[in-house]
């Protein structure tokens, strides 16, 4: 029995335009435009301080990639700019107030996790959208 296999250069052909379009600039972009979403969300969410440092330490960025996988986005807050943002989220113990009192209890004002959890699935079904679309778009045999 003899089996012919026609068309093998066309299939190479197209699984390397679909690695092209799943390359890691590509990915990382759409994972960023995401990041980005998530990044504005947070900020809303952020309450606004004296200084807005909360507000503007709040960043998304694309990590650096090792190797050929692909870099994470994150959104993250810059810790140069607001040192604090963990006592606003989660609350703090005050040891002195302002009034001499020898202690105080500053509530949570979660402003990051309350974004990240109505952002969650919207953002993944929306990044599996992008990359898929991005699949499909090459062409087949």
């Amino acid at each position: 029995m003899n089996v012919e296999v026609t068309g093998m250069e066309k299939i190479e052909e197209n699984i390397g335009k679909i690695a092209q379009k799943m390359e890691p600039d590509v990915v990382e972009g759409v994972l960023l435009t995401h990041a980005n979403i998530l990044q504005q969300a947070v900020i809303t969410n952020a309450p606004l301080g004296p200084t807005g440092n909360l507000k503007r330490g709040i960043v998304s960025k694309v990590m650096q990639r090792r190797g050929n996988k692909y870099a994470p986005a994150l959104v993250a807050i810059d810790y140069r700019i607001a040192p604090h943002a963990h006592l606003v989220e989660f609350g703090h113990i005050i040891k002195r107030t302002r009034r001499g009192k020898s202690f105080g209890i500053v509530p949570p004002h979660p402003f990051f996790r309350p974004a990240w959890d109505s952002q969650r699935e919207s953002m993944k079904v929306a990044i599996e959208e992008e990359i898929k679309s991005n699949i499909e778009g090459a062409p087949t045999p």
